[in-house]
């Protein structure tokens, strides 16, 4: 029986470590405790990088659509202020580098001119003969990738329109 009271003092001194470990009384930190600390700073430092990435990828895209807005706006605003043709002059770009304007034509192709598309308003589709009213659809790129597409129309005011009510 001297083996198994040998076995029972070994048991009862393990425990009694393992007692004083978990009771917070322990010297040192373990190498487990350390490793697992290390883990989980780790997934937290990931966790925070990849948040810290993905709201800074939003803030350039938002720029660039913020920007890309107000170009397109300002040329809406240019055309409107020009005189009723067929092509309109541009806004100068030369402060927003990598950006550039272009159009669609009738058929939708995209052209590098603002054209003015003979709109009729009552079928809402291009007209072969020109009624006093555009549809202007301005597009902005950014380093050749479409940004934001904006359509407006430009009335033509020397012309003299009976308007229908609808029905």
């Amino acid at each position: 029986m001297g083996i198994l009271s040998a076995i029972l003092a070994l048991h009862s001194i393990m425990m009694g470590k393992i007692a004083k470990t978990f009771r917070g009384n322990s010297k040192g930190q373990t190498l487990i405790e350390v490793l697992i600390a290390l883990a989980i700073l780790g997934i937290v430092v990931v966790a925070f990088m990849t948040a810290l990435t993905t709201a800074s990828r939003a803030i350039i895209v938002a720029d660039e659509h913020t920007t890309a807005e107000s170009l397109a706006r300002s040329e809406l605003e240019y055309v409107k202020s020009q005189n009723y043709e067929v092509t309109y002059d541009k806004i100068d770009l030369s402060g927003y580098p990598n950006y550039s304007i272009r159009s669609a034509d009738r058929d939708g192709n995209i052209v590098d001119a603002i054209t003015g598309v003979p709109w009729n308003p009552d079928s809402g589709i291009p007209s072969n003969d020109d009624k006093g009213i555009q549809k202007i659809t301005v597009i902005i790129y950014h380093h050749a990738n479409e940004v934001l597409k904006l359509e407006d129309y430009k009335v033509d005011r020397r012309v003299k329109r009976h308007i229908e009510p609808r029905a």
